[in-house]
């Protein structure tokens, strides 16, 4: 499953590359069972074709006593296309939001990373928003998708979605944590 080569650039890649070598990253992680704050990241495409099950997604993670906040990703730089204020521990967000190379450049961006413990991606195709944001989380945990390009910025890489079905890599990351406790 990799990216079109029109998606991906090689001074793009050099950017994060730099950006993550200057990055302090906590030396030891927190034990899972202590994990209390979650960030699951979307797209809105993906979150408007699968929000039943995204939802509960994340409303499992509330039911287990872990903060967990949606961030939702707009295809658009306006941000009058998007929703001020959060809601229902959902945070909407713009490409605007995000630098080039898709870390949070914005008060609203930056406001759920303050001390997120576990980051997960939902979306299963390349993209630097998606790097950038799970490197800015400093999360303890980094969880995606298997993609090639992830692995140096992910520590939990997980089965792919055959034919995207998000349903069965939700259910591949739910055994993963299962299988830690």
């Amino acid at each position: 499953m990799n990216a079109p080569l029109s998606k991906r650039s090689k001074i793009k890649d050099i950017l994060i590359r730099i950006k993550t070598n200057r990055m302090k990253f906590a030396s030891s992680s927190i034990p899972f069972k202590e994990i209390k704050t979650a960030a699951i990241f979307t797209g809105l495409h993906q979150y408007q074709q699968q929000q039943k099950l995204i939802d509960q997604f994340v409303d499992d993670f509330k039911s287990s006593n872990i903060k967990a906040t949606l961030i939702i990703l707009y295809p658009t730089k306006d941000p009058n296309t998007i929703s001020n204020a959060t809601s229902n521990g959902h945070l909407h967000l713009c490409l605007k939001d995000l630098s080039n190379i898709g870390f949070p450049k914005t008060e609203r961006a930056n406001s759920w990373n303050a001390s997120v413990d576990l980051f997960i991606n939902l979306n299963a195709v390349f993209s630097y928003a998606d790097m950038g944001m799970a490197l800015a989380s400093k999360a303890s945990y980094r969880v995606s998708p298997y993609l090639k390009e992830y692995k140096p910025y992910y520590n939990i890489l997980l089965k792919a979605p055959q034919d995207e079905n998000l349903n069965d890599y939700l259910c591949s990351v739910k055994d993963f944590f299962d299988h830690l406790q």
